[in-house]
Protein backbone atom coordinates (compact mmCIF):
# COMPACT_ATOMS: atom_id res chain seq x y z
CA UNK A 1 0.00 0.00 0.00
CA UNK A 2 1.13 3.47 -0.82
CA UNK A 3 -0.68 6.36 0.82
CA UNK A 4 0.15 9.15 -1.55
CA UNK A 5 -1.79 10.68 -4.44
CA UNK A 6 -3.94 8.25 -6.42
CA UNK A 7 -6.08 10.20 -8.86
CA UNK A 8 -3.57 13.04 -9.03
CA UNK A 9 -1.26 11.43 -11.57
CA UNK A 10 -0.19 13.59 -14.49
CA UNK A 11 2.53 14.11 -17.09
CA UNK A 12 6.08 13.21 -16.11
CA UNK A 13 9.48 13.73 -17.72
CA UNK A 14 9.79 10.27 -19.28
CA UNK A 15 13.34 10.93 -20.48
CA UNK A 16 14.53 11.70 -16.92
CA UNK A 17 12.57 9.57 -14.45
CA UNK A 18 14.98 10.44 -11.61
CA UNK A 19 14.78 14.17 -12.37
CA UNK A 20 18.55 14.14 -12.17
CA UNK A 21 18.94 16.97 -14.65
CA UNK A 22 18.61 20.36 -12.88
CA UNK A 23 16.37 21.78 -15.61
CA UNK A 24 13.88 18.94 -15.00
CA UNK A 25 13.79 19.16 -11.21
CA UNK A 26 11.15 21.26 -9.51
CA UNK A 27 8.76 20.71 -6.62
CA UNK A 28 5.90 20.34 -9.10
CA UNK A 29 7.78 17.77 -11.19
CA UNK A 30 8.86 15.84 -8.10
CA UNK A 31 5.25 15.74 -6.91
CA UNK A 32 3.97 14.67 -10.33
CA UNK A 33 6.63 11.98 -10.64
CA UNK A 34 5.99 10.57 -7.20
CA UNK A 35 2.25 10.13 -7.77
CA UNK A 36 2.47 8.93 -11.35
CA UNK A 37 5.46 6.61 -11.02
CA UNK A 38 3.93 5.01 -7.93
CA UNK A 39 0.80 4.17 -9.89
CA UNK A 40 2.75 2.90 -12.90
CA UNK A 41 4.99 0.75 -10.68
CA UNK A 42 2.04 -0.76 -8.84
CA UNK A 43 0.33 -1.32 -12.18
CA UNK A 44 3.30 -3.40 -13.33
CA UNK A 45 3.73 -5.22 -10.01
CA UNK A 46 0.08 -6.23 -10.00
CA UNK A 47 0.50 -7.83 -13.44
CA UNK A 48 3.56 -9.75 -12.26
CA UNK A 49 1.85 -10.77 -8.98
CA UNK A 50 -1.88 -11.22 -9.71
CA UNK A 51 -2.67 -12.77 -6.32
CA UNK A 52 -1.23 -9.82 -4.39
CA UNK A 53 -3.31 -6.72 -3.67
CA UNK A 54 -1.71 -3.36 -4.44
CA UNK A 55 -3.34 -0.15 -3.24
CA UNK A 56 -2.36 3.41 -4.10
CA UNK A 57 -4.47 5.70 -1.94
CA UNK A 58 -5.02 9.44 -1.72
CA UNK A 59 -5.69 10.28 1.93
CA UNK A 60 -6.96 13.80 1.30
CA UNK A 61 -5.04 16.86 2.40
CA UNK A 62 -3.35 15.69 5.59
CA UNK A 63 -2.39 18.16 8.28
CA UNK A 64 1.31 17.36 8.64
CA UNK A 65 2.86 20.80 9.15
CA UNK A 66 4.88 20.32 5.96
CA UNK A 67 3.28 23.25 4.14
CA UNK A 68 4.04 25.61 7.03
CA UNK A 69 7.64 24.37 7.05
CA UNK A 70 7.83 24.96 3.31
CA UNK A 71 6.66 28.56 3.81
CA UNK A 72 9.26 29.00 6.59
CA UNK A 73 12.03 27.87 4.25
CA UNK A 74 11.36 30.54 1.61
CA UNK A 75 14.16 33.05 1.07
CA UNK A 76 14.44 36.67 0.01
CA UNK A 77 11.29 38.40 -1.26
CA UNK A 78 9.49 35.05 -1.20
CA UNK A 79 9.82 35.06 2.60
CA UNK A 80 7.20 37.86 2.80
CA UNK A 81 4.77 35.77 0.75
CA UNK A 82 5.50 32.80 3.01
CA UNK A 83 4.63 34.78 6.14
CA UNK A 84 1.43 36.03 4.53
CA UNK A 85 0.50 32.53 3.34
CA UNK A 86 1.00 31.13 6.84
CA UNK A 87 -1.29 33.76 8.33
CA UNK A 88 -4.03 33.56 5.65
CA UNK A 89 -3.76 30.38 3.61
CA UNK A 90 -2.96 27.83 6.32
CA UNK A 91 -5.96 28.70 8.53
CA UNK A 92 -8.31 28.41 5.55
CA UNK A 93 -6.70 25.15 4.42
CA UNK A 94 -7.04 23.66 7.89
CA UNK A 95 -10.81 23.63 7.34
CA UNK A 96 -10.29 21.03 4.60
CA UNK A 97 -7.49 18.96 6.08
CA UNK A 98 -7.71 15.63 7.88
CA UNK A 99 -5.49 14.68 10.78
CA UNK A 100 -2.64 12.24 10.32
CA UNK A 101 -4.52 9.90 12.67
CA UNK A 102 -7.62 9.91 10.46
CA UNK A 103 -5.55 9.40 7.33
CA UNK A 104 -3.85 6.46 9.04
CA UNK A 105 -7.16 4.94 10.10
CA UNK A 106 -8.50 5.22 6.56
CA UNK A 107 -5.35 3.58 5.20
CA UNK A 108 -5.61 0.78 7.73
CA UNK A 109 -9.24 0.23 6.76
CA UNK A 110 -8.30 -0.15 3.09
CA UNK A 111 -5.39 -2.46 3.92
CA UNK A 112 -7.55 -4.73 6.12
CA UNK A 113 -10.80 -4.63 4.12
CA UNK A 114 -11.99 -7.78 2.37
CA UNK A 115 -13.24 -5.44 -0.34
CA UNK A 116 -9.67 -5.16 -1.61
CA UNK A 117 -8.46 -8.70 -0.96
CA UNK A 118 -7.72 -11.37 -3.51
CA UNK A 119 -5.25 -9.53 -5.68
CA UNK A 120 -5.33 -6.69 -8.14
CA UNK A 121 -4.49 -3.03 -8.18
CA UNK A 122 -6.73 -0.39 -6.61
CA UNK A 123 -6.38 3.36 -6.90
CA UNK A 124 -8.45 4.84 -4.09
CA UNK A 125 -9.47 8.39 -3.24
CA UNK A 126 -9.79 9.74 0.30
CA UNK A 127 -13.06 7.91 1.04
CA UNK A 128 -11.97 4.55 -0.41
CA UNK A 129 -13.81 4.93 -3.70
CA UNK A 130 -12.07 4.33 -7.02
CA UNK A 131 -9.91 7.33 -7.83
CA UNK A 132 -10.86 9.31 -10.91
CA UNK A 133 -9.53 8.14 -14.24
CA UNK A 134 -6.54 10.07 -15.49
CA UNK A 135 -6.14 10.07 -19.30
CA UNK A 136 -2.36 10.35 -19.03
CA UNK A 137 -2.20 6.91 -17.41
CA UNK A 138 -3.86 5.27 -20.43
CA UNK A 139 -1.28 6.91 -22.68
CA UNK A 140 1.57 5.69 -20.51
CA UNK A 141 0.12 2.17 -20.35
CA UNK A 142 -0.14 2.08 -24.16
CA UNK A 143 3.50 3.17 -24.37
CA UNK A 144 4.60 0.38 -21.99
CA UNK A 145 5.63 2.83 -19.26
CA UNK A 146 4.62 0.66 -16.27
CA UNK A 147 7.24 -1.94 -17.21
CA UNK A 148 9.84 0.74 -18.05
CA UNK A 149 9.24 2.51 -14.73
CA UNK A 150 9.51 -0.71 -12.73
CA UNK A 151 12.70 -1.78 -14.57
CA UNK A 152 14.14 1.67 -13.91
CA UNK A 153 13.23 1.39 -10.21
CA UNK A 154 14.90 -2.02 -9.91
CA UNK A 155 17.95 -0.55 -11.66
CA UNK A 156 18.13 2.26 -9.10
CA UNK A 157 17.97 -0.25 -6.23
CA UNK A 158 20.66 -2.40 -7.88
CA UNK A 159 22.88 0.65 -8.35
CA UNK A 160 22.45 1.79 -4.76
CA UNK A 161 22.90 -1.66 -3.24
CA UNK A 162 26.01 -2.39 -5.30
CA UNK A 163 27.63 0.85 -4.13
CA UNK A 164 27.36 0.00 -0.41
Amino acid sequence: MSILAAGRETTVVTSDLELSSPENYSLVNATNHTATLTTLSMDELSKENPKVTFIHKYPGVVKTGLLGKMFDDLKGAWKILGVLAKKVLLPVMSLFQVSAEEAGERGLYAAASEKYSGGGFYRLDWNDENAKDVPQLDKYRTEGMPKKVWEHTVGVFDRVLSST
